[in-house]
């Protein structure tokens, strides 16, 4: 009988196999880091960065890196050395984070409490001078209505969502509802253009029942356009310079006969404009800057009317708006200097819920709460009542946001950190770091769980309320983001650039969907403008060589003196001078 040693049973694996069990372990280990990196938070500012590389004994700067880049590799690097256990005592005192030896569920889980802790000590750190005003008599009725409306908001709201997740029938129809949605994203084609104005738009808001634009420009005027026709209806003065951001009232846009909209400015004021009366048509003393776009005749044909109209208003526009620089009276019902300084004022937004409610950020590190309606009441023209004066931000405040329920508002500032605030308490809960540059915009989900803000670092994020951290970064473009926004049922988000392009991501899983192109972007490239000035260069050299030549047969005849000469050379480079004005401009 043979017996077969137990050690001829098995074999060594060969080289191929350990090799490839390594790569295994590598690729595992490095996925391990990036999975854990996500979940770390690191300091913000760039020197605070470059400190704690230097400490942790890593080059400050790579080649080609920037700040995006190296608070990335930052967080790759502590990672590291939380799997291998390295240096715990020193990412302690740094950082404030523990290591964890193994890759498992707890060790995500303490990674996740420990980079808690950190955002609370950083936040502590960025925002320990928070300061709280008492509450007026009025804000506090006012917080009290918040309170229990939100309550039984949020309660609704839970409701709705716990029945959808429980019944199968109501999910499946959910799916359904969203796969449609995506397929009939995929076909969105531009529907209509218009031309906005002399200067760029800097602002653009849909009205709450969608029968009016409203947009703001670089000229300090304001438009509202009819939004099926994109037909201009009604143009409003009263801001000195550039517009910053306009706010439509919530429950009186949702009657089209009583428009109500915000807007602010950098020239530090923000206004409240009625349109009510504009659109019954009658004419005040007040109402006189307020043009009204001449409408077609019934009894026209619609081409005829259209240009009737629009050669008419060509030339009474000039006229209109030259009357208005001389008058400059007013076309506003309530008009506000937010801040002694005069500082921009970045942002507005109605209350969702309460529409006599106007919150708006300025650069001088504040938010304010307005009541617009106490102002009405007492019948006054160019006042509001301020309710809340709010500090807190190390930077410009420059975009906020109201939650769905109506109990919280988020607020962004140039320093890219997001705070979160109650309004029912007047507390400040939290606060989000995580953007390297200016936040400029924010937009909640419409379930009241996540929030977006776009910044200038040409990302958009992704924040959950409930584990109150960033859930998932969008790199959406390739330049500044200048809005990014929800859809109305929270399952679309919508980003717009300096890129000249808008983007729709799904926002279950943050897919791309559709890149919409149509706008020529906010400048023209670098490339465009060096030919631009290659070929006038090539110009100015040809006319000065015909203008010599002409001098020089001039000179042979004797009919030019030598200072006449000096004279037409100096009226050619003022010439010159002006085509290159023109052609910049």
């Amino acid at each position: 009988m043979n017996i077969v040693s137990d050690s001829s049973r098995y074999q060594d694996l060969s080289a191929e196999s350990k090799l490839e069990q390594l790569r295994h372990a590598e690729n595992f280990a490095q996925f391990e880091i990036k999975r854990r990196a996500r979940t770390i938070t690191v300091p913000t500012a760039p020197e605070d960065v470059k400190r704690v590389l230097r400490e942790l004994g890593q080059p400050a700067t790579l080649f080609g890196e920037d700040h995006a880049d190296r608070r990335e590799r930052l967080r790759e690097v502590v990672a590291g050395m939380q799997i291998r256990g390295e240096e715990t005592s020193k990412l302690q005192s740094l950082l404030g984070l523990e290591s964890t030896t193994a890759p498992s569920s707890s060790a995500a889980e303490s990674s996740s409490s420990s980079s808690a802790a950190a955002g609370t000590k950083q936040q502590a750190t960025a925002h320990k001078d928070v300061f709280y005003s008492p509450a007026v008599e009025q804000l506090v009725a006012i917080r009290g209505e918040i309170a229990t409306d939100s309550f039984e908001r949020a309660r609704q709201r839970l409701q709705r969502l716990r029945d959808t997740v429980e019944s199968a029938e109501a999910n499946m129809r959910d799916r359904e509802h969203v796969y449609q949605l995506y397929q009939h994203t995929k076909d969105v084609v531009l529907n209509l253009s218009q031309f906005g104005g002399d200067r760029p738009l800097s602002a653009i808001k849909y009205s709450p029942d969608g029968h009016f634009v409203a947009t703001g420009s670089f000229g300090a005027e304001i438009k509202v356009w009819d939004a099926s026709s994109l037909g201009p209806r009604f143009t409003y003065f009263g801001h000195n310079d550039r517009v910053t951001s306009v706010a439509w009232q919530s429950c009186s846009g949702g009657n089209s006969d009583h428009p109500v909209f915000a807007s602010t400015s950098a020239d530090g004021h923000v206004i409240v404009w009625d349109g009510r009366r504009h659109m019954r048509g009658e004419a005040q003393g007040d109402d006189r800057p307020v043009q009204q776009q001449p409408s077609s005749s019934s009894s026209m044909d619609v081409d005829e009317s259209e240009q009737s109209s629009s050669s008419h208003t060509e030339g009474a526009n000039s006229q209109f708006v030259a009357s208005v620089l001389q008058s400059r009276l007013p076309s506003y019902h309530h008009k506000v200097k937010v801040s002694d300084s005069g500082a921009v004022v970045s942002s507005c937004a109605f209350h969702p819920h309460f529409p006599q409610l106007l919150a708006v950020s300025c650069h001088d590190y504040s938010w304010r709460l307005y009541d617009v309606d106490h102002a009405a009441r007492r019948s006054e023209q160019s006042s509001m009542t301020e309710l809340l004066l709010q500090d807190g931000h190390t930077k410009e405040a420059s975009a906020l946001a109201f939650h769905p329920d109506g109990s919280l508002v988020m607020t962004g500032d140039a320093s890219g950190v997001a705070m979160l605030w109650d309004i029912r308490s007047g507390q400040m809960i939290q606060g989000f770091p995580g953007h390297v540059k200016k936040i400029s915009s924010i937009s909640f989900h419409a379930q009241g769980f996540q929030v977006l803000t776009g910044s200038v670092d040409n990302t958009v994020k992704v924040w959950d309320l409930r584990k109150r951290k960033c859930c998932y970064t969008i790199p959406a473009h390739s330049n500044l983001i200048a809005d990014c926004t929800y859809s109305s049922l929270g399952e679309l988000i919508c980003t717009a650039s300096f890129d000249g392009t808008l983007k729709l991501f799904g926002s279950r899983d943050f897919r791309h969907i559709r890149t919409l192109a149509g706008h020529s972007g906010k400048e023209l490239q670098e490339l465009q403008v060096l030919q631009v000035l290659q070929v006038l260069q090539v110009l100015q050299v040809l006319q000065v060589l015909q203008v010599l030549q002409v001098l020089q047969v001039l000179q042979e005849l004797q009919v030019l003196q030598e200072l006449q000469v000096l004279q037409v050379l100096q009226v050619l480079q003022v010439l010159q001078v002006l085509q290159v004005l023109q052609v910049l401009q």
